[in-house]
């Protein structure tokens, strides 16, 4: 994944993943239509100057170390994007950072409250308990049983949260006599803490007790940001050229 490049998309429907998003004019508001001469002329005058911007700047871009692990991970991976191209700019990253705090906010609360979380999350609870094995149709008990405390309608079967443990969390259940099993190893444990991590799950903004797993998670993050302070000198000469 090149996290130094952002996609742009020119979408009427909703976005399932973190964006900046830019209304358009609707369709009936009057516009100008420019010349084929026009166009050219504009292209004649911005592309040198984004071309001369991307050549001064693209050195410091693409070794931008710039990082904001507070965010969850599709917030962070726009943050990262948005950051590195204002390298040398500490000032202006922090403002992009604080401008992304609320987006990642809401992305953390659907998130949480998604089918892959509730699983998740119905999966903490033999771990927690410190059983060595967890059937998938006490894991979708337990899942319909979050979903009902939260006034949710949806209900899944124990097949379907088979497929979401096996193809969405990349776990492994085996079938036995009493069904289908996921074994509860200590590498799966892990595994499950990092996954619920990663989606939010309420559960974990307390840890519990006595759970190595929860240890690991609760390690502080820091927020990085660059130290060296802008070249001053560069950032006049752009300015002044109007780039």
């Amino acid at each position: 994944m090149n996290l130094q490049c952002a996609i742009v998309v020119h979408t009427q429907d909703p976005l399932t993943v973190p964006a900046l998003r830019i209304p358009l004019h609707a369709g009936n508001t009057p516009y100008r239509r420019i010349r084929r001469w026009e166009a050219q002329e504009l292209a004649e005058e911005f592309q040198p100057r984004l071309l001369r911007y991307r050549l001064v700047q693209h050195q410091q871009v693409t070794q931008s170390q710039f990082d904001c692990c507070d965010f969850g991970p599709p917030t962070r991976l726009l943050a990262r994007i948005l950051g590195a191209s204002v390298e040398g700019m500490p000032e202006v990253q922090r403002a992009v950072v604080d401008a992304l705090v609320p987006l990642d906010e809401e992305c953390k609360t659907e998130r949480s409250q998604g089918v892959d979380a509730v699983v998740l999350e119905a999966l903490l609870v033999p771990c927690h308990e410190g059983k060595p094995e967890a059937f998938v149709a006490e894991i979708a008990e337990l899942a319909n049983g979050i979903f009902l405390g939260r006034q949710e309608r949806l209900e899944l079967s124990p097949k379907a949260v088979g497929a979401i443990i096996r193809e969405h969390l990349g776990l492994c259940a085996e079938r036995c006599a009493a069904g289908y099993r996921l074994m509860l190893t200590e590498n799966v444990r892990r595994r499950i803490h990092q996954l619920a991590a990663g989606c939010d799950v309420l559960s974990l903004l307390k840890s519990a007790d006595g759970c190595p797993s929860c240890l690991e998670l609760q390690v502080p993050k820091t927020v990085r940001y660059p130290l060296p302070a802008p070249n001053v000198q560069q950032v006049h000469q752009v300015h002044e050229s109007g780039e």
